[in-house]
């Protein structure tokens, strides 16, 4: 990885770009299709539900999280924690899960209850996404002088 430092001019701009970047990121409750290729939410967590029932934790807010967004009503929240194990308590969920609506509200209950990672696994598709721009950006703030330093990594 190398790293160059630009000018303070191009130090505004990559500041902006990331900050528009970082807000378009966050903002999980928009569901935007990016390219007519872009698969659809509900299809990946179709194709996903045998790896997520692994990895979500639906025992700590998520399910609370989707009854206030009003994906879950109070019955079909009964229905999910009444399985016996998380395995089953995940699959019941997804199941339930039937618009692309249902799935951005999902995915926002993900976020809200601290499972981004499991939000990442599912819009990369199980880590199968593979995009046009792989650049990453990090800003270093050196304390002592109060200089920010900008270095981009490719």
């Amino acid at each position: 990885m190398r790293h160059r430092a630009v000018s303070l001019r191009q130090h505004g701009f990559l500041v902006g770009l990331t900050t528009h970047i970082l807000r378009a990121i966050s903002d999980v409750g928009r569901c935007v299709k990016f390219s007519d290729e872009a698969p659809h939410l509900l299809a990946n967590v179709r194709k996903l539900k045998c790896s997520l029932t692994y990895f979500i934790e639906p025992d700590y807010g998520l399910l609370d999280e989707l009854l206030s967004l009003e994906v879950l009503t109070l019955p079909k929240r009964a229905v999910v924690r009444s399985k016996e194990t998380v395995y089953q308590r995940n699959a019941a969920l997804l199941d339930l899960l039937e618009t692309e609506d249902e799935c951005c509200k999902f995915l926002k209950a993900l976020k809200q209850s601290g499972q981004q990672h499991v939000l990442n696994y599912i819009t990369a598709n199980g880590g199968q996404k593979h995009d046009a721009i792989a650049t990453y950006l990090s800003v270093v703030t050196r304390g002592n002088n109060g200089k920010t330093d900008m270095h981009i990594a490719f």
